[in-house]
């Protein structure tokens, strides 16, 4: 297991260095904000204005949705320590700005920036790496390997190596997946209480990264109930206090969530709504994979194009091979995914984007590579189609980087 997780972790870790250090800082949504967050949670305050380094927060909006203006705009010079700022993050939960701000106690200024970028790039990788090893564990086989590398998007590497914590959501979502997924297998013979154990802990911490994660994490529960409806029912006969933790999580992060979410606001700006689905869905999926900065910077037609080919692909081949539980799971994943952004944009457009639907996401493909493990197809298929799928995935996420560069 410890050698499994080395070696997904030295797959990821690198491509989210490239990540933090070629995109310039600021250039994911919302990271001054967050960085702000960051550095008055660490140090106890929970309201703002925040005390911070003299974040100049405000270099951004010279670029901020403006994709024809390069990042030459920004000075990025810290003011003299200390300034004080509102942040627009103040009503999340408080668990990822307070991981986010640790290295600001002993780093500061842009230095301190790029740590903080860094840091959470270690930790988002260590949690990818351990879905993919507990997965490969169970699963070992070329497929299970492809879905993992493909659940990992240019947006996920992206998000995982900014100040933004819908990377962090996307990694903890892919640890609930993964031990849930090996939970609910029938034919398991690994040790379910640790992986209960790391359930139970993923998905407390997930509950404590975004305003929605209640909504993503009870998603990825009716998803795998799907899967396994009689593993639900064991679960709950076997230990009730099981079932009053469950109760107990999802209060606290009802609290976190009814407060500061206000589902009716905003409104739909007059728009055709059923005339507007196929747009919508399609923009957030291409949001999903790879469209960076504040939604300035997509991949371009042609990549994108290819990488929806590769992800539509395999997510085709799992279902059509799919037994009649994981069936059950990726419908139930593909109805999610598609109906909760329409909900939001009833009441809330253009609020919804496609990298809030990521932890849920993903599962589709750790699904499909189970999927098509079980099939037991010929291996000369297994070789050559992990192969080309392989390298034409790795073909797209170097584009995606050099994509992102060049726009700035």
């Amino acid at each position: 297991m410890k050698r499994l997780w080395v070696g997904f972790f030295l797959l990821v870790f690198p491509l989210m260095v490239v990540w933090a250090v070629t995109n310039p800082m600021f250039a994911s949504p919302d990271e001054p904000a967050h960085m702000v967050r960051a550095q008055g949670i660490v140090r106890g305050q929970f309201d703002g204005p925040y005390k911070v380094d003299g974040i100049p927060v405000d270099d951004i909006k010279c670029l901020a949705f403006h994709p024809e203006v390069s990042a030459d705009c920004m000075t990025l010079e810290w003011a003299e320590a200390p300034t004080f700022e509102d942040s627009t993050a103040t009503n999340y939960p408080p668990l990822f700005h307070f991981l986010a701000g640790l290295p600001s106690l002993f780093v500061h200024g842009l230095t301190g920036a790029y740590v903080m970028r860094l840091w959470l790039a270690l930790i988002c990788s260590s949690l990818l790496a351990l879905a993919g090893a507990i997965l490969f564990v169970r699963y070992p086989s070329r497929f299970m390997f492809l879905g993992w590398a493909l659940s990992v998007t240019p947006m996920v590497l992206f998000l995982s190596a900014t100040v933004n914590p819908s990377g962090l959501a996307v990694a903890l979502g892919a640890v609930i997946w993964a031990s849930g997924m090996v939970l609910a297998d029938p034919g398991t013979e690994t040790d379910k209480r640790r992986l209960k154990q790391v359930l139970a802990v993923s998905a407390a911490a997930f509950l404590l990264v975004r305003r929605d994660s209640l909504l993503w994490l009870g998603a990825i529960g009716v998803s795998l109930v799907a899967l396994n409806p009689a593993a639900l029912l064991a679960f709950r006969g076997r230990s009730k206090a099981a079932v009053g933790g469950v109760v107990a999580a999802v209060s606290t992060g009802l609290l976190w969530v009814v407060p500061t979410w206000s589902v009716l606001s905003a409104g739909n700006n007059g728009r055709s709504r059923w005339a507007s689905i196929p747009n919508d869905t399609y923009a957030y999926v291409k949001q999903a994979v790879g469209w960076f900065g504040w939604l300035d910077t997509p991949l371009s037609d042609a990549v994108m194009a290819a990488a929806l080919v590769i992800l539509g692909s395999f997510l085709l081949l799992g279902l059509s091979a799919a037994t009649a539980g994981i069936m059950r799971a990726l419908l139930a994943v593909g109805t999610l995914v598609f109906l909760i952004p329409l909900v939001f944009a009833e009441f809330r457009y253009p609020y919804f984007q496609g990298r809030y639907y990521l932890p849920l996401a993903i599962g589709g493909f750790f699904l499909a590579g189970r999927s098509l493990t079980l099939a037991a197809l010929p291996k000369w298929i297994e070789h050559r189609l992990v192969g080309v799928l392989g390298i034409l995935w790795a073909v797209v996420q170097v584009w995606a980087v050099v994509i992102n560069v060049r726009r700035y």
